[in-house]
């Protein structure tokens, strides 16, 4: 192995030709631009140029770790077809104090499959030619074991020629030949998700096939199978539509549409995934062979896609995506796994001061049956105190430590708040987390989340109180530490969203 690269070695999964990343500067082989492409569940996408040519790339940029390096393998492996997007160099480098990976990949200048509608009529015949590039891509990633997950017109772009290419490899997943229903995470985009998973069922590629079916949908008609207008985000309605397979053909946007196309939509919107088309049945379909032989006949796609629901379904999605990631790949610890410093010395005090109390002893947090599900207790051993009913929001302190802990539901939202606080917090300016338990609590699921306690107060408090008078100077260094942070933050990929003065506190 040439001295400059180092494998990627953290996964075992085929590949017709490993994939090396190099060690050596990024910024050797290319000039990393401003301009932003676009954000996808992996992070935010920049414009790169090489500088042997001027080639212009995309860039995208991921923490090093064992879930980012499956993520660039299998796109790495799948790009070898024409319909995927390819992956031209992978560097290892550092970047704010962390590793990161730098991942190149071709430069998709035509944009998604859904701003191309937007700009222009839409046939059965184009949608024909549409779904025969991105199944035969989904067909080559099955071949190889791969489950795409997130098949959506977002992460189906052209290239500058009009090639349409699949993207984004955040949620896939590699499952070994013959292992029946290997995938168990609860990875989705919510108009395009399988009943399956919605099921908490262990499920298999035909997830990916199912998605296609709702593709398929949207793009001869420009409205979602299973979505009511009346219907607020991902309602339960929704959910009941999905699981039951409970959709139609309204009039007059499927009036002119062929029998052969209506067909394979119902073979792919089946409940049961056994008896859904595989991707190579798909591909074998009369209406996919003969795509060609289509009719051209106009579709009601692009009025029914208009600014106003594009826009609310995108926002609703955006929510939605928030947990997925997190939920595959955030790391909650048993209790009694934990080596957290404060919490071991926690132990030894707790062990020589134990409560006659009948109550749940979790370790850190000690939990009762009260009438609210936020209320906690912790116990201060080291100060030899009764057990105390305390707020959500609480703290104890621990010799030299200062620590606080939140109770979150268990669900992806929560996950994926303590992921992404987790991944910001290696920054000085950023309130630390401490550790994470996955515990129950009044009979639900819930997070304990132990984070550094901020003693300082909120900055709103100390302006508002006048504690102390707060000069020019004062103002410039807030506003650096801020903006050290929310650009720290921004390097992977995490956009913040509730910045306030509530939010901003003093250790």
């Amino acid at each position: 192995m040439p001295a400059e690269k180092a494998r990627m070695n953290d996964v075992a999964l085929p590949s017709l030709v490993p994939l090396v990343p190099h060690i050596y500067p990024i910024q050797n082989d290319y000039s990393i631009s401003r301009e932003v492409l676009g954000t996808g569940i992996s992070g935010t996408i920049r414009v790169a140029y090489r500088r042997k040519d001027h080639l212009k790339c995309a860039l995208k940029v991921l923490p090093d770790r064992p879930v980012s390096r499956r993520e660039i393998q299998l796109q790495y492996i799948a790009s070898q077809h024409p319909h995927v997007v390819r992956i031209l160099d992978v560097y290892e480098n550092i970047l704010q104090q962390s590793k990161c990976l730098f991942v190149v990949m071709e430069y998709m200048g035509g944009g998604a499959l859904f701003e191309r509608i937007k700009r222009g009529d839409l046939t059965e015949h184009e949608a024909a030619r549409i779904m025969r590039d991105i199944g035969s891509a989904v067909a080559h990633l099955h071949s190889l074991g791969i489950a795409h997950r997130d098949i959506k017109p977002e992460n189906m772009l052209y290239s500058n020629e009009g090639v349409l290419k699949l993207a984004d490899f955040g949620f896939a997943k590699h499952s070994a030949q013959g292992e029946e229903r290997p995938l168990q995470t609860a990875c989705y985009t919510p108009y395009y998700v399988a009943p399956e998973i919605l099921r908490r069922d262990r499920y298999d590629k035909s997830c990916d096939m199912w998605s296609l079916g709702v593709v398929m949908y949207i793009l001869l008609c420009g409205l979602a199978p299973f979505y009511s207008r009346g219907d607020s985000d991902f309602s339960v309605g929704m959910r009941r539509r999905i699981k039951k397979g409970s959709y139609s053909f309204p009039s007059p946007e499927w009036d002119q549409i062929s029998e052969e196309a209506k067909s394979l939509v119902r073979r792919l919107l089946v409940t049961n995934p056994d008896q859904r088309l595989t991707a190579d049945e798909m591909m074998e379909d009369i209406w996919i062979v003969r795509w060609s032989l289509a009719p051209k006949t106009p579709l009601y796609t692009k009025s029914n896609l208009n600014e106003e629901e594009l826009v609310k379904i995108q926002e609703m999605m955006g929510i939605e995506l928030t947990g997925m990631r997190a939920a595959n790949e955030i790391h909650i610890k048993p209790l009694a796994d934990s080596n957290n410093r404060i919490l071991a010395r926690r132990r030894q005090l707790q062990a020589k001061t134990e409560s006659n109390k009948k109550i749940k002893d979790n370790g850190d947090v000690v939990t009762s049956q009260y009438d609210n599900a936020h209320d906690a207790y912790i116990r201060s051993s080291e100060r030899n105190l009764p057990f105390r009913k305390l707020p959500l929001h609480t703290h104890s302190i621990l010799k030299d430590y200062e620590i606080t802990k939140k109770i979150l539901l268990d669900g992806r939202a929560a996950r994926h708040e303590v992921e992404l606080q987790f991944l910001a917090c290696q920054h000085p300016n950023v309130a630390g987390v401490v550790d994470v338990y996955e515990n129950l609590f009044r009979d639900a699921r819930c997070l304990f989340v132990v984070m550094e306690y901020m003693s300082g107060g909120q900055l709103l408090d100390r302006i508002k109180t006048g504690q102390a008078r707060i000069s020019e100077r004062d103002v410039l260094r807030i506003v650096r530490d801020l903006g050290s942070a929310i650009a720290y933050i921004h390097s992977m990929g995490i956009i913040h969203r509730d910045i306030k003065l509530e939010n901003m506190m003093y250790s």
